[in-house]
């Protein structure tokens, strides 16, 4: 197995910054190569990550500028005065995000469907555990989000989803049946696609999901206040590949301003508290 030393690592309290993400993205190489994975499960991971195109260096540069920022702000903003308590990752996958936040001291509900993502999420984390000595405090579940019982781990400090909330539908249930279970100032942080974009009008491309419009009407009319709602990827990953990172910066700042434009977006939400003398749930 391969060292901590060869690995960029997380510590509760360490700051989360973009760079820091993309070292720990950098991990995943080393991952494959470590041998705690079958060979079908490194296939498995090995074809995500080269499809989400960080595996592909014509693509690489627009993974890390797409995820790295966001997932920077996003565990930034879900840990702040948070550590030890619980979050519920929505779509866990194989855990890249789950890992990096329960290193940092939370507690994790991993939610998947698939089966084999949840295999290797629970091999990764014996990993991590294994350089860290440390207990990781991740459960993985691969019960439907819509079904999961929320009451086994409430009160629930934060929720984060990445590229997946779109994909559990009805979304309005979802909201419905975990809001009840979250803390007074719980935190929402969701990562997603823009169906407002150019990209998402094309034919084929179009969805009945909520645009970040209809996400944060849902979520200011059950309690909660957003924080951040901006786009956090414009340009296309040939654009990374051809283009001055320091004119892509620009050109991408003023893209991110209008729905038509960001592929995707970041939403940023943080749970009201009830007004004095109300009970909270």
């Amino acid at each position: 197995m391969k060292s901590a030393s060869s690995l960029h690592l997380f510590d509760p309290l360490d700051v989360v910054t973009p760079g820091r993400i993309i070292r720990w993205y950098e991990n995943i190489a080393l991952e494959l190569d470590a041998g705690f994975l079958s060979p079908e499960e490194r296939a498995y991971m090995r074809s995500y990550y080269a499809e989400v195109g960080l595996l592909r260096p014509w693509r690489r540069s627009f993974f890390l500028n797409h995820f790295a920022p966001a997932f920077a702000a996003a565990a930034t903003y879900l840990l702040d005065g948070r550590h030890g308590r619980t979050f519920v990752d929505l779509g866990s996958g194989t855990g890249t995000q789950a890992l990096a936040l329960a290193l940092l001291g939370a507690r994790v509900i991993a939610l998947d469907g698939d089966e084999t993502a949840a295999r290797i999420l629970r091999k990764r984390m014996r990993f991590y555990e294994s350089v860290t000595a440390r207990a990781l405090n991740i459960t993985v579940a691969t019960t439907s989000a819509l079904e999961y019982d929320y009451s086994d781990c409430a009160p629930i400090a934060g929720i984060w989803s990445l590229f997946a909330f779109n994909l559990m539908q009805p979304s309005s249930m979802l909201l419905d049946h975990i809001i009840p279970h979250c803390s007074p100032q719980a935190r929402v942080a969701i990562q997603d696609g823009n169906r407002l974009s150019w990209l998402g009008r094309l034919p084929g491309r179009r969805r009945s999901v909520w645009s970040p419009v209809e996400l944060d009407r849902a979520l200011c009319a059950r309690g909660f206040r957003r924080d951040r709602l901006r786009g956090a990827a414009a340009l296309p990953p040939v654009a990374w590949l051809m283009l001055p990172e320091a004119l892509l910066a620009t050109i991408e700042g003023a893209l991110l301003g209008s729905w038509a434009f960001a592929l995707s977006y970041l939403a940023l939400y943080e749970r009201e508290a009830p007004p004095s003398g109300m009970p909270g749930q």
